[in-house]
């Protein structure tokens, strides 16, 4: 319809403009004697066909071009985060592996299994989970909340035992939430935040909290501490609340643009919040929970 209107609007201006302004070298019969028949004409000479055919080709191809468009922005946004997936499975399996980390793990489980061998067999099978899950997520780019939320729980039960009675964590979990998709490793840079930047320079007990709960069509994600804070929230530094949550801003940026969002509050009390939101799509399949 568009591409008949357009022809016709095309026509009348044409024929108008030749029964207006004739050129004088003209032939008579060049010259429209009326609009109606200028039209007539026009369309049992296919002009008006060849209006609507060039129309379409015009639009075709704008079509293809936007389409192409659009598929380079796609590929370059999926390649954009596959990227961000393999550096943060990189940053967590080398914070894993790192030394220090395992040889303190470790040697804490000899430890406790000459005071309480039944929890020293239970931080083993942490570690064990712990890096058995890490090498099998290879690729992967989304699990299931509950996938996420066991793989925090198999890190803090390790630091718990690391930092003997200086560390308790806890899990305030909405159970509907347990099938919503979310990024792999999308948990694994705020806990170890949470410990590292907060907890692990206290002289006193610390408290680690994981939230998840939903609202509405959203997703949102806590990680709490009351450690020792931070003079500037907004300021992913070492000093402040880790570089890996800068990374983590930029995969929810990536993935779900302005509907990912992370946020870094210092708390009066003294501590950090750090909260996730993103949208609440419920992975296909259901969850799978390593009890």
């Amino acid at each position: 319809a568009l591409a008949a209107t357009a022809g016709g609007l095309h026509l009348v201006a044409v024929g108008w403009i030749r029964m207006t302004f004739p050129p004088d070298h003209w032939p008579p019969a060049w010259v429209p004697a009326s609009m109606g028949a200028w039209l007539k004409q026009s369309f049992w000479s296919f002009q008006l066909q060849a209006e609507v055919l060039a129309y379409l080709l015009v639009v075709a191809g704008t079509l293809a071009f936007d389409h192409d468009r659009g598929v380079q922005a796609e590929r370059a946004r999926a390649l954009e985060l596959e990227a961000r997936l393999h550096q943060a499975q990189l940053s967590a399996l080398r914070n894993l592996l790192r030394p220090h980390f395992l040889f303190i793990a470790l040697n804490s489980a000899g430890v406790r299994a000459e005071q309480d061998g039944a929890a020293a067999a239970t931080m083993l099978r942490r570690i064990s989970a712990l890096l058995r899950t890490s090498l099998e997520r290879e690729g992967e780019e989304s699990v299931s909340l509950a996938d996420e939320l066991e793989l925090a729980r198999h890190y803090l039960g390790i630091e718990s035992v690391r930092f003997a009675d200086r560390l308790s964590t806890s899990f305030a979990v909405d159970p509907d939430a347990l099938d919503v998709e979310v990024p792999a490793w999308i948990l694994q840079p705020l806990v170890e935040n949470a410990v590292r930047h907060g907890v692990a320079p206290l002289a006193r007990r610390g408290h680690v909290r994981v939230g998840a709960s939903l609202a509405g069509d959203e997703l949102h994600l806590t990680v709490e501490d009351d450690g020792v804070g931070v003079e500037d929230a907004e300021t992913d530094t070492p000093t402040g609340v880790g570089l890996g949550l800068r990374g983590t801003r930029e995969r929810l940026r990536a993935a779900f643009g302005d509907r990912g969002r992370l946020d870094v509050e210092a708390l009066d009390a003294g501590g950090t919040r750090v909260s996730v939101a993103l949208p609440a799509v419920e992975r296909t399949g259901g969850a799978q929970r390593d009890d």
